[in-house]
């Protein structure tokens, strides 16, 4: 708690020091009006929806993995072992952004969900802990080409004064409200 404390406290002082940035060009105001008529355009809606779903199908995984790696023998390092390896996975992914952006977005989006389901398949059919970690890489680079394509997405279909507004939304779809109804269901297996 101290640690996190002094943690949530520095970055509040640095966020205090941030100036705010500024779009360039015309920006209007953003009001609840205009916010709610971005949001009537069905693409986004099923943008949405189709990232609330991803998010339900990784969070129990996600949730339940150390169960998964103690089934099959392994022990709570490993799972920090796996994180490690799917966090550096995921960060040299997010390196090849020019080259991923040349693959169609609704191409990154299908690449995305089969991947899920990938590492989905991992999960259950993994005959040794030590396979969890290909699932887990999956669900990272899953995750990549998700991000990636929502955003770019987002950036051609809503205007520029609310873009953080939408990839707020797509954000709270897959890791909150996904997250705490995977949670919920991770809690009733256990």
């Amino acid at each position: 708690p101290v640690c996190a404390i002094l943690v949530a406290g520095i970055t509040l002082l640095i966020a205090v020091g941030i100036p705010d940035s500024h779009a360039i060009g015309k920006t209007e105001r953003v009001t609840v009006r205009i916010a709610v008529k971005a949001l009537n355009d069905n693409r986004l809606r099923i943008l949405i929806l189709v990232s609330f779903l991803l998010g339900l199908a990784f969070a129990p995984l996600n949730n339940l993995k150390i169960l998964l790696i103690q089934r099959l023998g392994g022990t709570v390092s490993f799972l920090g072992f796996d994180a490690f390896v799917s966090c550096t996975v995921q960060f040299v992914c997010f390196l090849l952004v020019s080259r991923l952006s040349m693959i169609a977005v609704h191409k990154r989006l299908l690449f995305s969900a089969a991947e899920y389901l990938a590492s989905t398949a991992v999960f259950i059919l993994a005959p040794h802990y030590t396979l969890i970690m290909a699932g887990s890489t999956l669900c990272s680079v899953a995750y990549t080409f998700l991000i990636l394509a929502t955003r770019e997405y987002i950036e051609k279909l809503v205007d520029m004064s609310l873009q953080t507004t939408v990839n707020s939304l797509f954000d709270s779809a897959y890791r909150s409200f996904a997250g705490v109804v995977g949670l919920l269901y991770s809690g009733y297996v256990m």
